[in-house]
């Protein structure tokens, strides 16, 4: 199990004819894995992530989200080159639909060699700035140039990457990726 918390104390002031924006930010994530050894090829990895995001600000409010992931993930060793990882997540985000979440990664190595590739849904919960920067201020009494929105939805995308990693001896290592994201909403 592994825990944290964050705390961020943040002022800015976009210029001198107004007064700064205040805010503070906390953070706290907690992590619970579990890994079993099904044999000396398989093995499955199950979890739970945890997030609580909170801000006090005088620009964005007061506001909290919970964010909760239970997750799964078989590691499994095909021969003595090839490994195959399939993963899911299911993504619970306060005020928002569940989301599942699948991805899979592969790799294969041959002597100096390894190529790999990835591939899965992603999501990304807005920020609070995003939010709520501005939101519910009068005209005129604005801070800054941008007005937040309190009903952006989570984005969704999909995202793969195929890349090799050459290995000289054991000093050296040249890597090559291949990135590309699919936004879905």
């Amino acid at each position: 199990m592994n825990a944290g918390y964050k705390q961020l104390k943040d002022e800015y002031a976009f210029d001198n004819s107004g007064s700064a924006n205040q805010s503070t930010s906390k953070l706290f994530q907690s992590l619970i894995l579990f890994q079993q050894q099904l044999s000396e090829q398989t093995t499955i990895i199950t979890g739970f992530n945890y997030q609580n995001r909170a801000i006090v600000s005088n620009d964005r409010g007061i506001h909290s989200l919970n964010i909760a992931a239970p997750f799964v993930s078989l590691s499994q060793n095909i021969g003595s080159r090839f490994y195959v990882q399939p993963s899911l997540r299911a993504e619970f985000i306060e005020n928002n639909k569940a989301e599942l979440l699948p991805q899979l990664n592969a790799s294969y190595h041959i002597r100096d060699f390894q190529f790999r590739a990835s591939g899965g849904r992603t999501i990304r919960a807005a920020e609070f700035t995003e939010l709520y920067n501005n939101y519910g201020r009068e005209k005129g009494k604005l801070v800054g140039p941008s007005i937040g929105n309190p009903g952006l939805t989570p984005e969704i995308a999909w995202a793969y990457e195929a890349g090799f990693d050459w290995f000289y001896r054991s000093q050296f290592k040249l890597s090559s990726t291949f990135f590309n994201v699919f936004i879905a909403t």
